[in-house]
C-alpha cells in the first residue's frame, strides 16, 4: 500500500563556518506532525484517452 505524506520540517538559521554550510540553514526538527495527503485525480479530457503511469517510473520524492 502507498501513502502519501507530507513532513513539515522547521528551518533554522545557525552562524556556523560558512565555508561547509554558506547559507547558514539548519533543519531543527518536525514543524508539526506529519498530514497524510491525498494523490490528485488525473481527469482525461473528452476524447482522449488517460496514459497509463509506467510502474517502472517511479513517484516522485518516492523512496526505493
Amino acid at each position: 500500500k502507498r501513502a502519501l505524506v507530507r513532513y513539515a520540517l522547521k528551518v533554522v538559521r545557525m552562524d556556523i563556518d560558512p565555508e561547509h554550510n554558506p547559507f547558514g540553514l539548519a533543519l531543527d526538527c518536525y514543524a508539526n506532525a506529519p498530514q497524510r495527503i491525498e494523490a490528485p485525480q488525473a481527469s482525461a479530457p473528452a476524447g482522449k484517452p488517460a496514459t497509463p503511469v509506467s510502474p517502472a517510473a517511479p513517484l516522485q520524492g518516492e523512496t526505493p
